[in-house]
C-alpha cells in the first residue's frame, strides 16, 4: 500500500506505525527530508490517497466497495494513476465511484461504465443519459483543451501536463459563474509557499520567539531549496499543520514579500490586473 501511494504522490518512502496510550498512530518517511513526519503533519491529500489504496488493495471484506469523491484533496496530476490502480483492483471487487471531477472520468477511459445523476426538487434523483462520441475517450474535456490553453496569457508557461489539467477545470469554472460581475482568476501553485514566509524574515522571527532562521537567504526566497523542510526545522517540538501556516501567514507583510519575492510580486500583479495567475 505504502508502494501504490509513493506510485501516485511520490511520497512517503516509507510508514512506521506506532502506538501511544492505546492509541495507534504512524511517522512516514519523504523524500528529500532528514526527519520523519507525524501522521498530525501530513496532508490531507496524502492520508487520503493512502487510505485508498488500502482499500484497493487489502483483501475485500465484502463485494461492494463505495468511495465518494476520491479526488478531494489530492492534486489533480495525480488522478491519472489513481485511476490506473482502480482500474486494475475492478477486477478483484466492484466499485461505486462518485465524483465531480472530469478529469477522473477521462482517465478511467470507460463512457460506458459512467452514469450522470442529477437532483431536482420535482423529480428527485434521475440518471441522465449522455451522449459521448465514440473513440474519443473523453467525458468532459475536449480534445483541444491542452493546446487552447497555451494561447492564453498566462498559460504559455505551463507543460503539457500542467494544462490538461488546469485548461479544462478555468472553463468549467468561468461557466459556472458567469452571471457573476467579477472576473474569475485562476492561481495555479507550482512551489511552497514557504518560501514567501521567509521573505519576511524579520516577522517571520518574531513568530518563532526571536529564533533565527539560520542559513535561509531571505533576500532571495524563491531560491530557497525546500523550504517547506526549513521551516519545519525551525519549528523543533511543534508539528507544522496548514493551521500552523495560516497563523504564521497572518503575522506577516505581503508589501514586504511583494518586494522580495518575484514569484510572489507576479501572482499579486496578475490579480491586480484580472489576468491569469501562475506561481
Amino acid at each position: 500500500m505504502v508502494t501504490a501511494t509513493r506510485s501516485v504522490l511520490g511520497l512517503p518512502s516509507g510508514i512506521e506505525p506506532r502506538e501511544s496510550n492505546d492509541r495507534f498512530y504512524f511517522i512516514q518517511e519523504e523524500p528529500g527530508l532528514d526527519y520523519p513526519v507525524h501522521q498530525m503533519g501530513v496532508s490531507s491529500g496524502t492520508l487520503r490517497i493512502l487510505a485508498l489504496m488500502t482499500a484497493l488493495l487489502a483483501e475485500p471484506e465484502s463485494n461492494l466497495i463505495g468511495i465518494e469523491e476520491p479526488e478531494n484533496y489530492v492534486h489533480p496530476t495525480a488522478l491519472r494513476d489513481f485511476a490506473q490502480h482502480l482500474l486494475q483492483a475492478k477486477d478483484r471487487v466492484q466499485f461505486v465511484v462518485t465524483t465531480h471531477s472530469p478529469l477522473l472520468l477521462d482517465f478511467l477511459d470507460d463512457p460506458a461504465a459512467v452514469r450522470v445523476v442529477q437532483r431536482s426538487q420535482d423529480n428527485g434523483t434521475t440518471v441522465l443519459e449522455r451522449e459521448i462520441p465514440m473513440g474519443s475517450g473523453r467525458l468532459w474535456t475536449s480534445p483541444d483543451s491542452a493546446s487552447a490553453s497555451t494561447t492564453r496569457r498566462g498559460a504559455s508557461a505551463l507543460s503539457c501536463e500542467e494544462a490538461r489539467v488546469v485548461s479544462p477545470l478555468q472553463e468549467e469554472l468561468s461557466r459556472r459563474v458567469s452571471n457573476v460581475g467579477a472576473k474569475l482568476l485562476f492561481a495555479y501553485a507550482r512551489q511552497h509557499l514557504e518560501a514567501w514566509y521567509f521573505a519576511d524574515a524579520e516577522n517571520l522571527r518574531q513568530w518563532l520567539g526571536g529564533r533565527s532562521l539560520g542559513s535561509v537567504d531571505a533576500s532571495s526566497p524563491d531560491a530557497i531549496q525546500d523550504p517547506k523542510r526549513h521551516l519545519s526545522n525551525l519549528l523543533g517540538d511543534r508539528v507544522y499543520t496548514a493551521r500552523t501556516s495560516e497563523d504564521i501567514a497572518r503575522r506577516l507583510d505581503p508589501r514586504v514579500i511583494e518586494q522580495r519575492s518575484p514569484s510572489f510580486k507576479g501572482l499579486v500583479e496578475a490579480v491586480r490586473n484580472g489576468g491569469d495567475a501562475s506561481a
